[in-house]
């Protein structure tokens, strides 16, 4: 058994409406050997009535606060659409807490993405109008980024990710306190100098990408695309995923 006092920062990140729990086949595959720090980000999970705003620079105030308190520097952050543009902006704030990036279905924090934020309209709407339950349906029936889990329900293992989405409290989707205005990210991803591995599913939503060829292409990155998998390969596919990861890790 290794030592806690010797294991590298493993700082998982999940996405809008998820929670902590969706990195469970992360954790036991990597839990072993990494000191594991999986977080729920502000209105999430166990964080889920801390108050909003709710936007990229408050997740990113709360994560960098959180490195703060446990002295973390040169931390392996694992994260997954939202994960990734708060692991992106924490990284622009502070290039010494973050040793490498591994990026799912990144965003790049500022950048236009029209047919993201209409899916998220669409479910803020629907939760407002007609309650959480209508709104948790929404979710994961009607946005893109879960097409490839509503084909392969039982593979994909749509009725625990169901679960976690109906954990969610809906305060992102009903505070009416707007979040601070991310800055234009694009033109700083030249200045991320760590190793970084972006991948995404091959079912992928085009937003995604784009977004994943635009930050590799900027940054020198490595880029993947993993198969038989959609929005959140780490869910959909882990097995692949740990194994593409573990392998990444063990050449640096």
């Amino acid at each position: 058994m290794i030592s806690d006092d010797i294991k590298p920062d493993l700082v998982l990140l999940h996405g809008f409406v998820q929670n902590k729990r969706l990195f469970d086949r992360q954790i036991a595959h990597f839990g072993d050997r990494y000191r594991v720090h999986a977080l729920d980000l502000r209105g999430h999970g166990r964080s889920q009535n801390e108050p909003g705003p709710y936007g990229n620079e408050e997740y990113t105030d709360d994560i960098q606060a959180y490195f703060d308190t446990q002295g973390l520097r040169n931390a392996i952050v694992w994260g997954t659409h939202t994960g990734t543009g708060v692991a992106i902006n924490l990284y622009l704030r502070q290039p010494d807490y973050i040793g490498r990036m591994i990026l799912e279905g990144l965003v790049i924090p500022g950048s236009p993405t029209p047919e993201i934020d209409a899916n998220i309209q669409r479910t803020k709407n629907v939760a407002r109008a007609q309650g959480l339950d209508a709104a948790h349906t929404d979710w994961i029936e009607a946005s893109g980024w879960y097409r490839y889990l509503n084909a392969h329900p039982e593979k994909a293992r749509k009725a625990e990710q169901l679960a976690i989405i109906r954990d969610f409290a809906g305060r992102p989707w009903l505070n009416e306190l707007p979040p601070q205005k991310p800055r234009d990210m694009r033109g700083e991803l030249g200045r991320i100098a760590c190793p970084c591995l972006a991948y995404n599913g091959e079912h992928d939503m085009t937003s995604f990408l784009s977004m994943s060829e635009a930050f590799a292409k900027a940054t020198g990155s490595r880029r993947e695309i993993v198969p038989e998998s959609g929005g959140f390969p780490l869910w959909e596919n882990p097995e692949y995923v740990n194994h593409l990861v573990e392998a990444w890790l063990g050449q640096r």
